[in-house]
């Protein structure tokens, strides 16, 4: 799977299937701009800039590289968390910012595993929860994890089954702890297709709780959701 992403500030995108194949080409030349140094093979489940030099790759296996486009120098390498249960996958993402301190990086466990770090220091963990997932065989492909754009501290979560569910991590600890979500999407699942995957969502990057999710029987839903927490 080839993950990339294009600077919207000039002609180049960053793509790479695998840690080792990471480039940053000019799409009108096809110059290679710069190329993450790893000896490390590992097939990639996000590739995005956090702001207009600095990207981060996340790894299948829980490795984070934080790298600067603009130097030549080795890139930060963050192994995964410790985990307590058999994390066979890892998915990764970073909400991004001017300001490397308002930068934020979750990683999520085929376990149902999430742990929060600071972008600084990824290696760190700053909050952590197991979440309310189905925890089957998942392929790489199959899950997306995403920081809200507009709206603070949301996460979504989607392709552990036909749901798609947003957890707030503000509430989460240093410790693991059970957490459930604040919203669970439920419109793709129907009671003779129970075995329908949501394969894809993304979150409206204006209107804070609207979301488009897509799944595996072809249907495509645009939806907002409310926090279930403010009714208590």
């Amino acid at each position: 799977m080839v993950v990339f992403c294009v600077l919207s500030s000039d002609p180049q995108i960053l793509h790479g299937a695998l840690s080792s194949d990471i480039q940053l080409t000019e799409l009108t030349s096809g110059q290679i701009l710069y190329q993450l140094e790893t000896d490390a093979a590992d097939p990639l489940s996000s590739l995005q800039f956090v702001n207009d030099s600095v990207f981060l790759a996340g790894c299948s296996k829980g490795n984070v590289y934080v790298a600067d486009t603009r130097t030549s120098s080795a890139p930060q390498i963050s192994p995964p968390p410790a985990s307590s249960g058999k994390s066979a996958l890892w998915w990764t993402d970073a909400c991004g910012g001017p300001d490397p301190s308002s930068c934020r990086v979750i990683r999520l466990s085929s376990s149902g595993e999430a742990v929060v770090s600071d972008l600084r220091n990824p290696g760190g963990a700053v909050s952590r929860a197991r979440l309310d997932v189905q925890t089957r065989c998942s392929s790489l492909e199959d899950v997306r994890l995403s920081w809200a754009p507009a709206l603070d501290d949301c996460v979504a979560v989607s392709g552990f089954g036909g749901t798609v569910q947003i957890y707030n991590t503000c509430a989460w600890s240093t410790e693991l702890q059970e957490v459930q979500p604040l919203f669970e999407h439920r419109g793709h699942v129907v009671s003779n297709r129970q075995s329908d995957l949501v394969t894809s969502h993304v979150w409206h990057p204006e209107r804070p709780r609207t979301l488009l999710s897509a799944a595996s029987d072809g249907s495509v839903h645009v939806w907002d959701w409310v926090d279930r927490s403010a009714w208590d």
